[in-house]
This record gives structure tokens, C-alpha cells and sequence, in this order.
């Protein structure tokens, strides 16, 4: 293969070589130039760019929340994204591809994703491009489902324990004394009671979540 270069890249290469640096700590270097270029071209806001790709997808993995007792969902093809999910100790879940381009099949991702999953690595296999519009529809449904299903399990934890809780300490009161006479509290006035301190406890959470921007 024949390669051809003019005065442009010659140009960027005696940039680099002036400077004696070609990476991030040099403000206005070649990577900085890069990055903002290669950000305007395909309409991001920010581009970061890694000395390669398994060190790019390693930091990805590191900020997903991935670790022990967790899941990185990739291919079983090409085995980066196994290999940097091992790196942080979480564990590869394996997705089935498409028979004809090999890449990551959107309805295996679906009936893969658990409450354990905390990242997906994608591989556009030979050429052919991984159908991310639909596997980002995937996991931003299941997103929504397992966040729903986790809050409705946290309001049920939090009930139950507000609810004992309530219970022991209304138990200890009767078994108190006033005056030495036991005290008796109605077994609906219980209810009452604990109904109540679980509603107010829901509506701190409710509260908070607003808060943070959340539903």
C-alpha cells in the first residue's frame, strides 16, 4: 500500500518534534488538537483520547461502578471486555451475537441484563457496526424497569423495618408501667400508628429523590 503525505502532515510532524511533547501535558499540543477536532467531528462535546484502546476500555470499566459481585456484559467473540472486567474483579457475562455479522445480538442483551450488570462492551466486529440505537433502547428500558424494582424493594424494606420497629417500641410502652398499671394500646391503633411512620418515612425518601433531581 502505497501512503502519501504532504506539507500538512509534515507540518504536524515538526510541530511535535519543536514542542518535545506530544501528549496531554503540553497545553495546546497535538493530542489537545486532536481531541477537539475529532469532538467536533463526530458531535460530542468532550473527546479523550488513551495511548490505546484496552487502556481506554479498562478507565471506561473503572467508572461504570463495576467491581466485585458485579457483571460486565460483552461478546464472546473478542475478549478485551472480559479481560477488563476481570481486571476489576467483576465478572463476564457473556452475550450471544448475530449469526451473520458477529457482533452483540440486541434480544440476548436483553434477556442477559440483570441487577448485576454495570456495563456493556460493544465490538463492531470486521467492519460491520453493532445496532447501538437498539441496544441503548435495550438498556435504557431495563435501566428504568431495575431502578423501579429496586425502589419498590426499598420502600418494602423500608416498611417492614419501620413497621417492626414501631411494633417493639409500642410492645415495650404497654409493658411499661404509668402509675404501676400496664399500659394498653388497641391492636387497629398499632396499625394506625405504624401506617403512619411508614408513610411519613416514604415521603422522606420521595423528598430526597426530588432533591437529587431524581423522580
Amino acid at each position: 500500500m502505497i501512503r502519501t503525505y504532504d506539507d500538512l502532515e509534515l507540518g504536524y510532524v515538526k510541530e511535535v518534534l519543536e514542542r518535545g511533547q506530544l501528549g496531554w501535558i503540553t497545553p495546546g499540543g497535538m493530542q489537545e488538537q486532536f481531541e477537539k477536532a475529532f469532538a467536533r467531528f463526530v458531535g460530542a462535546k468532550v473527546a479523550m483520547s488513551r495511548n490505546n484502546a484496552m487502556n481506554g476500555l479498562a478507565e471506561a470499566i473503572s467508572v461504570s461502578g463495576a467491581g466485585a459481585a458485579t457483571e460486565v456484559l460483552c461478546d464472546p467473540i473478542v475478549h478485551f471486555g472480559a479481560l477488563a472486567a476481570v481486571w476489576f474483579n467483576a465478572v463476564p457475562r457473556f452475550v450471544d451475537v448475530e449469526y451473520d455479522t458477529y457482533n452483540m445480538d440486541p434480544a440476548s442483551l436483553r434477556a442477559n441484563v440483570t441487577e448485576l450488570s454495570r456495563a456493556v462492551v460493544v465490538t463492531h466486529h470486521w467492519g460491520y457496526p453493532a445496532r447501538i440505537d437498539e441496544i441503548r433502547q435495550i438498556l435504557d428500558e431495563t435501566n428504568k424497569e431495575i431502578a423501579e424494582k429496586l425502589a419498590d424493594e426499598m420502600r418494602a424494606d423500608v416498611s417492614a423495618a419501620v413497621q417492626e420497629r414501631v411494633r417493639k417500641l409500642v410492645s415495650e410502652w404497654s409493658q411499661s408501667t404509668w402509675d404501676h398499671a400496664p399500659v394498653s394500646v388497641p391492636d387497629d391503633a398499632r396499625a394506625i400508628l405504624e401506617a403512619h411512620v411508614c408513610g411519613l418515612i416514604r415521603d422522606c425518601i420521595a423528598a430526597v429523590r426530588a432533591a437529587a433531581g431524581g423522580e
